[in-house]
């Protein structure tokens, strides 16, 4: 579960750039 949001996480910091 918390790999699932570390991974969501990533996503937005990634489209936030």
């Amino acid at each position: 579960m918390r790999d699932l949001i570390k991974a969501s996480q990533n996503d937005v910091m990634l489209e936030s750039r």
